[in-house]
């Protein structure tokens, strides 16, 4: 799904809203990556008309997180080049 930032940071679902001037529009595969591999993006609720309101997670725990998973998932990597 794609989204859409408005100058004043709410984040919403593309396809429900109306696009307007200085909209920052996110694609698919951009979204995929904050919210599903990077999960720095997730549902914060939903307008009357259906619409999916977004937030970022801004915490320095969760940052950490992902930053140990992927440093841990390139060192195995690293080790299986070397390795053959």
């Amino acid at each position: 799904m794609a989204l859409r930032i408005r100058k004043n940071g709410l984040i919403l679902c593309a396809a429900k809203s109306i696009p307007k001037d200085g909209d920052c529009y996110i694609d698919d595969n951009i979204h995929y990556v904050l919210g599903v591999e990077l999960c720095v993006l997730s549902v914060k609720g939903h307008l009357k008309n259906g619409c999916d309101v977004w937030e970022f997670h801004t915490s320095i725990g969760l940052r950490d997180k992902i930053y140990k998973e992927e440093k841990a998932k390139n060192n195995i990597m690293i080790m299986r080049n070397k390795n053959g």
